[in-house]
């Protein structure tokens, strides 16, 4: 009886491995080399990671971290869901008519509050104040969504957003 069970466990053990054709190898499926798989990204992914801070994906639930300046969640599109964290980098006279100009030193702020891809420039502005003055905030340029960090996209304005 018991060669009778050893020999009906060898034979399943034989037929599970599979024949290779007459040699000596098993037909088992060779190890894999994770270092020579492909990774492809989904359309939702982007190689980069998050930005904390600046370019950092807000709403009114996810709020921006604190920081000096203060971060504030700011929306291109005016969807409050849509939002990224930014910082006031100068004000302006309204002109009436046309573009506010830039505020000097603007640039400058947003590049020393931020590190990633793209490049932060004080780009972005609301309506003029009761004083007149127009605040500005920095966005994140872009021309592809490899320039923008993780969770925004570069929609065809040029600036990251969600």
């Amino acid at each position: 009886m018991k060669n009778a069970l050893g020999g009906l466990l060898l034979g399943f053990a034989l037929a599970a491995c599979g024949s290779d054709g007459g040699g000596h190898a098993i037909d088992a499926a060779p190890a894999m080399d994770v270092s020579t798989i492909d990774v492809r990204l989904g359309p939702d992914a982007t190689p980069n990671p998050p930005a904390v801070g600046l370019g950092q994906v807000c709403s009114a639930s996810m709020t921006c971290p604190d920081h000096t300046p203060a971060f504030d969640c700011e929306s291109i599109d005016t969807n409050p869901s849509d939002g990224f964290c930014t910082v006031t980098c100068g004000t302006t006279p309204d002109p009436g008519t046309g573009t506010p100009m830039r505020p000097d030193g603007g640039d400058a702020i947003c590049a020393a509050n931020y590190t990633g891809p793209g490049v932060a420039r004080c780009d972005i502005y609301g309506a003029p104040d009761p004083t007149g003055n127009v605040t500005w905030s920095c966005a994140l340029e872009c021309s592809t969504d490899a320039d923008c960090p993780g969770g925004l996209t570069c929609p065809n304005i040029g600036l990251c957003q969600k």
